[in-house]
């Protein structure tokens, strides 16, 4: 029940290029917008969301941890185990990599497609895919 039309990707891809001639911005609001946040006014807040259909595509995947972990065994940003000192740090304060020379290392073994871990598998739908896979990551590294 939209009313509102979604921008075509092409159109889309322009205003992330700068270069817009589109009738509006495109909307991402699905991705951020939690509707049971919302309490009492959940019903509203989704019936405004079914008004706008998104111009991107957000897909949801399991982010991997930033350290190697014996449950998740390689599904990790870091190729090695949490160090010790890092337990009592709140999270903005524990550093993974160190030292840059280990950088290399890092980027050979950073997750990939994998049988239980598919990074990359999704349907298109005609919209622009929104990807957050390292721009959470990276400062935590």
């Amino acid at each position: 029940m939209a009313t509102i039309e979604p921008l075509t990707r092409e159109q889309t891809l322009s205003v992330l290029a700068g270069k817009a001639d589109t009738p509006r911005v495109p909307v991402h609001l699905h991705f951020w917008v939690h509707p049971e946040a919302f309490g009492d006014r959940e019903p509203a807040v989704r019936e405004l969301l079914e008004r706008y259909t998104p111009d991107f595509q957000a897909l949801h995947f399991k982010m991997p941890n930033i350290f190697r972990t014996e449950n998740d065994g390689q599904y990790a940003w870091l190729p090695w185990e949490e160090p010790a000192e890092n337990t009592s740090l709140a999270i903005d304060e524990r550093i993974g990599l160190k030292e840059w020379d280990r950088l290399d290392e890092v980027l050979e073994q950073i997750p990939r497609r994998s049988s239980t871990h598919d990074l990359f598998a999704h349907e298109s739908r005609g919209r622009v895919t929104s990807w957050f896979i390292l721009h959470g990551a990276s400062w935590a590294l």
